[in-house]
């Protein structure tokens, strides 16, 4: 790192330890201002935080799991020739009538279902599992989770009710509202609205979906993350994952994405000979965008 590299970190690091400080110890006018109740830090959280605003948080998917899937399938191999994962969603009959479809056309050549490969945002409750940045907001009102360095979630944590969404709302983030339970932080998101959205594998959701994260400290330098997530038109029941999350100190969440091009990076493989973007699936077998 060049010497200007060095200071930009270092004035980062001394801004993002300042917000930790602020937002545990929020100013009277600060309070002053809002009608809400704060929520207050417990004692295992007030320990590891001035840590754990340092760095970058990624999670650590388990052994023999295919990382970029929830359920753990063993491979993408698996998840195309329809081999069920360990942890299965579970799915209404509706619901498992398309899963199945969806697989069915994978291994015919088409895909009927992959909004990752058209573009559209990842949103709840893939983006749970991104690495990110922690950012307390300087009042104590707000936790901020910094995504790929321009994007971010924001984590309520001032008593307020989850809004209402409203018919003009088209978010994949939703809205997040957290509290304590003991030394558990609970954040519950709602409001995940807009066409096109996925669970990975492509397991479409529902507006009436719903993400219960609680991370429990393990140290400055981990946590326990359980989420669950349940889909109230397309799941017969909750759904539970259970996995660690770990702080690389000297992590930075680096330049913004590149542009998505549609389908590069999921499905899509260039041609060797022509560079050409080819939609592909189990094996390298060419695939094509089923017609409506």
């Amino acid at each position: 790192m060049n010497i200007s590299g060095a200071r930009t970190a270092a004035k980062l690091k001394a801004v993002l330890l300042s917000i930790a400080v602020l937002a545990l110890a929020p100013s009277a006018g600060a309070l002053a201002q809002s009608d809400r109740a704060l929520e207050a830090v417990p004692e295992a959280f007030a320990e590891v935080l001035p840590q754990w605003v340092e760095g970058t948080w990624g999670f650590v998917h388990p052994e023999g799991c295919f990382r970029f899937y929830w359920g753990c399938y063993g491979s993408q191999e698996d998840y195309n020739a329809g081999i069920e994962p360990k942890n299965p969603f579970p799915l209404t009959e509706e619901a498992r009538a398309f899963h199945e479809e969806v697989i069915a056309n994978l291994n015919e050549g088409r895909s009927i279902f992959d909004p990752n490969a058209l573009c559209y945002p990842s949103g709840m409750p893939d983006i749970a599992r991104s690495n990110f940045k922690l950012a307390p907001g300087p009042t104590g009102d707000r936790w901020y989770l910094v995504l790929n360095g321009n994007e971010f979630r924001t984590i309520w944590l001032d008593g307020r009710e989850m809004p209402d969404v409203e018919p003009y709302d088209y978010t994949f983030y939703g809205d997040s509202v957290g509290h304590f339970e003991g030394d558990t932080l609970v954040i519950e998101t709602r409001n995940m609205v807009g066409e096109n959205t996925a669970i990975s594998p492509n397991t479409p959701k529902s507006d009436n979906f719903w993400v219960i994260e609680r991370w429990t400290p393990v140290s400055a330098d981990e946590f326990t993350a359980e989420i669950t997530f349940m889909d109230e038109e397309r799941f017969t029941e909750p759904f539970t994952e259970t996995y660690q999350v770990r702080r690389n100190a000297g992590g930075e969440t680096g330049r913004p994405s590149d542009p998505c091009i549609t389908g590069v990076g999921q499905r899509y493989i260039p041609d060797p000979e022509t560079g050409e973007q080819l939609l592909t699936g189990p094996g390298g077998m060419a695939l094509e965008f089923a017609e409506e």
